[in-house]
């Protein structure tokens, strides 16, 4: 972990720190904060993660897809915001495709895919898989995996920058893999750039997430695989889109519509509108479509 100290110009100090958590490193600024309070971001993740992780067998995630059900509020609401993401995308988003995604060959930490090819498996993942969040505990009913992944990466991006605010910082920002979460009443825009075009987003407030078929993907014996799952199908999609950045409140919602917007382009796009959200989806040869009120965020 490594933390930092800066003043700007305007004299106000900020403090940041990185770190590796999650599969993927994070960065974490702050401005108001000392460096050794910020400091305590990663033992938060941390937690998270032990909750949430599938690539853990002890984790509580773990211990309800082996078990079938836990208490534990937090991962039930964190379950809860992914069954309303799937109802809101029909289905497109859906946290129920964990053994497709292992039949993809995606069954270990992605750091630990450093081989030539991974085992994949024949046919198809599609999910047979009932979710019932009631109060602090989830079921699991029928076939297959919850796999919480990537919005429980935007999920605890999203209390990192509560946490913040809640110590008092006037300016923060979270960076977890791209998910990326800032505001505060001294937060300046800041600019992120869309990989594959050229474009350029600002944003003062707010969430922004990406998600592509080319980051987290490796080659198996039946051919290149990737872990955006068509949840229709039950394995890798196959279109020509690639890479879907999304603009919303959370990142958790963000990282969840990101997803959706590969899986299946035209339900996702229909769920923007209920989230406030806006979108750029971008293919193999780098051309980009946009959600109609995205291009007020371009810079």
């Amino acid at each position: 972990m490594t933390t930092t100290v800066t003043t700007t110009a305007s004299g106000l100090e900020t403090s940041s720190v990185e770190f590796r958590a999650m599969g993927t490193d994070w960065y974490v600024e702050a401005r108001g904060l000392r460096d050794e309070t910020l400091a305590q971001t990663l033992v938060l993740v941390e937690r998270e993660e032990q909750r949430c992780s599938r690539f853990r067998a002890d984790s509580t995630l773990s211990l309800l897809n082996r078990e079938r059900a836990v208490t534990d509020g937090r991962l039930a609401l964190l379950a809860a915001n992914a069954l309303a993401v799937q109802e809101a995308t029909d289905g497109a988003f859906d946290p129920a495709v964990g053994d497709a995604v292992i039949a993809a060959g995606y069954a270990s930490d992605f750091d630990g895919l450093n081989g030539p090819t991974v085992d994949a498996a024949e046919g198809d993942g599609r999910a047979a898989l009932g979710v019932t969040v009631a109060g602090q505990d989830v079921r699991l009913e029928g076939v297959g995996q919850l796999d919480l992944g990537g919005i429980a990466k935007g999920w605890t991006a999203d209390l990192v920058a509560r946490y913040l605010r809640g110590l008092g910082a006037t300016q923060w920002l979270v960076d977890a893999g791209g998910d990326i979460v800032l505001g505060g009443e001294d937060a300046e825009e800041r600019l992120i750039a869309v990989e594959l075009t050229g474009l350029t987003i600002g944003l003062r407030d707010g969430a922004v997430a990406t998600s592509s078929t080319q980051k987290r993907a490796w080659d198996t014996p039946l051919g290149p695989k990737h872990h955006i799952i068509d949840p229709t199908r039950g394995v890798p999609t196959d279109h020509e889109y690639v890479l879907a950045t999304v603009l919303a409140e959370s990142a958790a919602v963000a990282d969840a519509l990101a997803t959706a917007m590969l899986a299946d382009p035209e339900r996702a796009d229909r769920a923007l509108a209920g989230h406030r959200a806006q979108a750029i989806l971008v293919t193999r040869r780098g051309d980009a479509f946009m959600s109609p009120g995205m291009d007020g965020y371009l810079r």
